[in-house]
């Protein structure tokens, strides 16, 4: 795990995500699970000023081969191109070939879905109405390489 916060700052970051409508318990359980030790999931970490401005969680899927799944959060997008670069290069040295995420097709998310596809996401699928009446979930992926 490349964790290079503090467990108090990186929960203050994760607050403006968790406080999104689509944040939520299941995330936080994730993010103190990583905190924790859990080798499933990997952190890392985006400075700035000192502060920790974006992170990125990333968690292996059970039963997808080299699939990972990336929970991001940037307080400015001009962080989050290099901390999806450093998350994804470090989820390939832990046998990752794929890479996830699932984003909320609103305003809260756009800036997010527009720097993933930025990154080199692609969109791969698209559920309507699935977070509620009018909210697409869109799924982006990403192949991993060295």
């Amino acid at each position: 795990m490349s964790l290079f916060a503090s467990a108090s700052s990186l929960r203050a970051l994760a607050e403006t995500y968790l406080a999104a409508p689509f944040g939520g318990s299941l995330l936080r359980e994730k993010l103190e699970a990583a905190l924790a030790g859990d080798e499933s999931l990997q952190l890392t970490i985006q400075w700035q000023d000192g502060q920790p401005a974006a992170f990125v969680m990333v968690e292996h899927i059970a039963g997808g081969h080299g699939t990972w799944r990336l929970h991001v959060v940037c307080g400015a997008e001009e962080l989050c191109a290099d901390a999806i670069e450093r998350a994804l290069a470090e989820t390939w040295a832990h046998g990752g070939r794929l890479a996830v995420a699932e984003v909320p097709d609103d305003d809260t998310f756009g800036a997010l879905a527009r720097q993933l596809r930025a990154s080199g996401f692609t969109d791969a699928g698209r559920i309507e109405d699935f977070f509620a009446d009018g909210i697409a979930l869109v799924i982006l992926t990403r192949e991993i390489t060295p």
